[in-house]
């Protein structure tokens, strides 16, 4: 028994053991720091993701007071009054009155004009597919007829759409929730100087139902 105390005393107190000692703590030193770093990360990574999810959640609910408010002061007749109203290519209107005041018997112009002053060339939507939503209701605004509208016509259209300001153009009054599900342009051959694009869109529109 004594024979091994010693073996064991003299292995534990060789200079051998004292420098593998000395690794075995720094290893368990290192594990531990990089273990407490690496829970620390993961602590800051989840508060970042809470703090995110806290500010995505707060803008969601600023977003929905927002659109709430705004489909409860919307004009309910704002497809007619702000849309349908809307005259387009107005320069080329005032250059054919003034071609057919010298020759107004020219059938090209006068068929042109009448195109473009008649219901042939303004915004006629007709609602379809209504669908109830919690406290408001979805509709798709369908439009009857392609249009021509020049590019600041097209600006003016999109200004009252979007209810943004468009360069120069407002937005209408009260504008409704509306987004454009489907929105397809073809410009027309240039046969003047006007640019003149052919505009046929599908609306989806949010209102709010009367209890």
């Amino acid at each position: 028994m004594k024979k091994y105390k010693a073996l064991l005393k003299g292995y534990f107190f060789h200079p051998v053991s004292f420098i593998i000692g000395g690794m075995l703590c720094c290893l368990l030193s290192v594990a531990y720091q990089v273990t407490a770093q690496k829970k620390t990360s993961q602590l800051g990574q989840t508060a970042l993701y809470l703090k995110k999810k806290e500010d995505w959640m707060m803008e969601r609910k600023n977003l929905e007071k927002k659109v709430l408010h705004q489909l409860k002061v919307a004009n309910r007749d704002y497809i007619e009054k702000e849309l349908e109203s809307l005259g387009f290519l107005q320069p080329e209107v005032q250059k054919l009155q003034a071609l057919l005041h010298s020759d107004p018997q020219n059938q090209l112009y006068n068929k042109r004009y009448q195109f473009l002053t008649g219901n042939q060339n303004r915004l006629e939507f007709r609602e379809q597919n209504f669908q109830r939503l919690d406290r408001y209701q979805e509709v798709e605004i369908l439009q009857k007829h392609p249009v021509e509208m020049n590019r600041d016509d097209l600006k003016a259209f999109l200004a009252r759409i979007e209810n943004v300001l468009i360069g120069s153009f407002q937005p209408g009054v009260n504008p409704p929730d509306l987004l454009i599900k489907k929105f397809e342009l073809l410009k027309k051959p240039m046969s003047s100087n006007e640019e003149t694009f052919v505009i046929n869109v599908e609306l989806i529109k949010h209102e709010m139902v009367d209890e």
